[in-house]
């Protein structure tokens, strides 16, 4: 029998078959390989592989999981709300892993001025609801500009598991934004009609 690796459910999945011809009584290897991406926690992708076998064209091979998070933010960015020049911009998020029983963090760091950090427990309901085996509260602040405008900065978080110190750090980053702006305080307006 003839078989030929034809279409795939997205570009990012490619399958690829050990022998093109398979004797009576023989086998091939059909290899699927994919990108899971990080959008969605479950995935399921196909190949269809072609034969010249009259009683069945096409056999469709399909995968399907879910996707673990080794460390994973619950936001996609830490953005502080709308700050007076020269103070302090906060923000935070969970950091959290669905694959380490104890994590470890090794490095919270960002190039902002004044840039500090500080992690907080989380209670069971929110390791829950992320499905986490482990997390902590990601609180970070910085200077604000000393004049009107936005910021914008990476931090960089590492972390490893404490039961395997060996293994190599996991780093990921998170963009921290705000924006200073002047306060306008209680203002009123003075004028005629045009009558």
């Amino acid at each position: 029998m003839a078989i030929t690796a034809a279409d795939t459910s997205c570009k990012c999945t490619l399958s690829e078959t050990s022998a093109d011809l398979i004797a009576p009584d023989s086998t091939a290897e059909v290899t699927l390989t994919w990108n899971t991406g990080s959008e969605r926690e479950f995935y399921r992708q196909y190949a269809i592989i072609r034969t010249n076998d009259p009683q069945r064209r096409e056999i469709e091979l399909a995968v399907r999981g879910q996707i673990r998070t080794q460390l994973g933010f619950s936001t996609e960015e830490l953005t502080a709300p709308a700050m007076s020049p020269g103070s302090r911009a906060e923000a935070e998020t969970i950091l959290f892993s669905q694959t380490l029983d104890d994590m470890e963090v090794t490095e919270v760091q960002c190039e902002l001025p004044g840039f500090e950090y500080r992690l907080e427990p989380v209670s069971e309901d929110l390791l829950r609801s992320l499905n986490a085996r482990t997390a902590w509260r990601l609180c970070v602040s910085a200077d604000a500009p000393d004049t009107s405008g936005r910021f914008l900065d990476s931090v960089r978080v590492g972390i490893r598991s404490q039961e395997t110190r060996k293994a190599p750090t996991v780093v990921r980053e998170i963009l921290f934004r705000g924006i200073a702006r002047p306060f306008l305080g209680p203002c009123s307006v003075a004028g005629r009609s045009g009558r």
